[in-house]
């Protein structure tokens, strides 16, 4: 349920997904990079991001909106026209890490990368902080933008 808010939120922040039943997703988590600078960050959040790589595993569906599409990374990256015919006219697709939480002071870190057919590609941070019993971004630091 945490990783589905979490995703949620990132998600719901892009701008660039028109509609709900063409979320894309990699079927397996990514590693979160070494982390470089992060500005104005809390001492927690900046301790879960510089954590060492976790391991990859498989996300599973109950973590997206009923309408996603989790699918290997060989069978939607490199061909956008295939990508958008199988589904349903998709023009980007997330990759995510697993969220590093830290209960006891309310801060959460997840990596992301979205690609996108016209060239508006991220990899990006996410802070979070819980604020009465809910998830707000907090902060974001690029890793590389294109």
């Amino acid at each position: 349920r945490l990783e589905a808010d979490l995703y949620r939120t990132i998600v719901t922040a892009s701008r660039r997904l028109r509609e709900p039943s063409q979320l894309v997703v990699e079927e397996v988590s990514i590693p979160m990079p070494q982390a470089a600078r992060f500005r104005e960050w809390s001492v927690a959040a900046v301790a879960l991001a510089e954590q060492e790589p976790s391991r990859c595993s498989a996300l599973s569906a109950d973590r997206f909106p009923a309408t996603a599409h989790l699918a290997p990374v060989a069978e939607i990256a490199g061909d956008w026209d295939r990508l958008a015919s199988r589904f349903n006219g998709a023009r980007l697709w997330f990759a995510f890490s697993r969220a590093r939480v830290d209960d006891a002071t309310g801060d959460a870190v997840v990596y992301y990368e979205r690609q996108c057919r016209d060239g508006c590609s991220i990899g990006e941070w996410v802070w979070f902080r819980r604020e009465a019993g809910a998830w707000r971004i907090a902060g974001t630091q690029w890793n590389w933008i294109q």
